[in-house]
C-alpha cells in the first residue's frame, strides 16, 4: 500500500530529494510537519522559512534545531506567531531576543525576559516594566545578575519575589532576607533554593505548615540530618520526596522500604542511591506500579531484569525490565557474569516448573539479544581466566636454556 503524503513527510526514511519535493508542494499540513522534522535540510527549512501559511513558519520557528540565521529570517515577518515561535527558541540569537524585549506586546516582552540569550542590559529595562509578567520572567532568569535580583526582591508583586528565590543565581544572602518574605510562596521557593543556607533550613524542618517543610524536603543540598527528621512527616508527599533525595542517608532508605504508603515506596524507585539489595525487594512488591518502577532504576541488576521479564505477571512490568536491560552497558553484563549469572542456571517458569536453562527461556521468548550478551560476556570472562594463568614469558624461559653452548 502506497503512503500518503503525510506519511511520507514524517517517514524518517524519506529521501532529501524527496522532503524538498513535498516542502514545494501544496499542502500546508505537509509543509507544517516537514518544516517541524528536526533533521530537515537547511535548505528545505530556508526554503519553508519564507512560506506564506502562518502554521508553516510558526513550525520552522518551533524547530529546536532551527539554526540563528533563519530565526533572524523569521523575526523579520509580520506575524505575531512567528515572532512568539522564534522567542521561544533556544536558538533565537541575542540580537533577536534584543529586538523582542522591547516590543509593545506584552507577552513577547516575556518571552524575551525568559529567554537565557536576553542581554543583561535589556533585562535591567525590563526589570522595571510596568507588566508584572515581564518582570517575573526576569527574576526566573537565570542570567539574571545577583544585584538585579537583589532589586527585584523587593517588587511589590510577591510572583516577582517569589521568581528571584527560586533563581538558582540567587545568592545565600539574599534568600535568608527572603525567607523572612510576607508570602509563603516566596519563603517556600527560597527554601526550596539550593543555595539555601543550612541554618535557615535547620529552622524551618519543624514549621507546621505543610507546604514549607514540602519544599524544604525538595532542596537538593538538604542535609542528611534534616531529611531523617523529614523521613517521620506526617505528610506522605514529604516522605516521598526524602524517599527519592539524593543525600538520603541509606539506613534511612531502608526504614522507609515499610512505610505503609505507595507513593512512599514508588519514590524510593527513583533513588539511584538504593542499594540493589532493596531494588530487588521492591521487585518483587505485590503492587505492578512499584516493581514497574524498581525495573526502571539505574542500578537494576541484570539478572533481576531477566528475571522480570521472564516471570512477571504484568506487560507493563516486563516491558520496562527490557527497555532497562537494552541500556545496559558490555561492562554490565560483565559484572553480572562474573557475580554469577550463567546461561546454565537452572530457572523456574511462572507455573513454578524446573526449566533446563537460562539460556533456553530466553530463546523461547525471543530474547536472542540478550542470549548474545551473556555468551559476550562469559567468553570474555573465560579469556581473562585463561590469560590470567598463563605464565609470563620471563617466568617460563629457563635462565640455563637461554645461554648459548659451544
Amino acid at each position: 500500500m502506497s503512503l500518503t503524503n503525510e506519511q511520507r513527510a514524517i517517514d524518517p526514511h524519506s529521501t532529501h530529494q524527496l522532503l524538498e519535493a513535498l516542502a514545494r508542494g501544496p499542502d500546508y499540513d505537509v509543509r507544517s510537519i516537514i518544516a517541524s522534522r528536526l533533521d530537515c535540510p537547511l535548505h528545505v527549512l530556508e526554503l519553508l522559512a519564507q512560506d506564506k501559511v502562518n502554521k508553516v513558519a510558526v513550525a520552522v520557528g518551533n524547530n529546536q534545531n532551527c539554526p540563528p540565521h533563519i530565526l533572524r529570517m523569521l523575526s523579520l515577518r509580520p506575524e505575531w506567531e512567528v515572532h512568539r515561535a522564534v522567542v521561544i527558541n533556544e536558538r533565537a540569537p541575542s540580537d533577536v531576543v534584543a529586538k523582542f524585549s522591547t516590543n509593545e506586546d506584552d507577552e513577547l516582552r516575556s518571552l524575551a525576559a525568559s529567554h537565557a540569550a536576553c542581554p543583561t542590559d535589556h533585562l535591567a529595562i525590563l526589570a522595571k516594566d510596568e507588566d508584572d509578567s515581564v518582570r517575573t520572567s526576569v527574576a526566573a532568569n537565570q542570567a539574571c545578575p545577583p544585584p538585579l535580583l537583589c532589586r527585584l526582591s523587593t517588587d511589590d508583586i510577591w510572583e516577582v519575589r517569589r521568581g528571584a528565590a527560586q533563581n538558582p543565581n540567587c545568592p545565600p544572602e539574599l534568600l535568608v532576607s527572603l525567607t523572612a518574605d510576607k508570602s509563603v510562596w516566596v519563603l517556600s521557593a527560597a527554601l526550596k533554593n539550593k543555595n539555601c543556607p543550612l541554618h535557615i533550613q535547620h529552622q524551618h524542618v519543624n514549621d507546621v505548615r505543610p507546604d514549607i517543610r514540602d519544599h524544604l524536603s525538595q532542596n537538593p543540598n538538604c542535609p542528611p540530618p534534616l531529611l531523617r527528621i523529614l523521613s517521620v512527616d506526617t505528610h506522605n508527599q514529604i516522605r516521598a520526596n526524602v524517599a527519592k533525595h539524593m543525600n538520603t542517608p541509606v539506613e534511612v532508605l531502608s526504614e522507609l522500604m515499610a512505610d505503609p504508603q505507595h507513593i512512599v515506596r514508588q519514590s524510593l524507585c527513583h533513588n539511584p542511591n538504593l542499594p540493589q539489595g532493596l531494588i530487588m525487594e521492591l521487585a518483587e512488591a505485590d503492587e505492578w506500579s512499584i516493581r514497574k518502577e524498581a525495573v526502571q532504576n539505574v542500578s537494576a541488576p541484570v539478572e533481576m531484569l531477566i528475571m522480570r521479564i521472564l516471570l512477571d505477571e504484568s506487560p507493563w512490568v516486563r516491558d520496562a525490565a527490557r527497555e532497562s536491560l537494552a541500556a545496559r552497558t558490555s561492562n554490565d553484563w560483565q559484572i553480572a557474569v562474573a557475580g554469577g549469572l550463567s546461561l546454565c542456571q537452572p530457572i523456574k517458569t511462572k507455573s513454578g516448573a524446573p526449566q533446563a536453562c537460562l539460556g533456553d527461556g530466553l530463546l523461547a521468548i525471543g530474547l536472542n539479544q540478550v542470549y548474545q550478551a551473556i555468551q559476550g560476556a562469559e567468553l570474555d570472562l573465560r579469556l581473562r581466566s585463561l590469560s590470567s594463568k598463563q605464565p609470563s614469558t620471563a617466568q617460563s624461559v629457563n635462565p640455563t636454556s637461554s645461554r648459548r653452548h659451544f
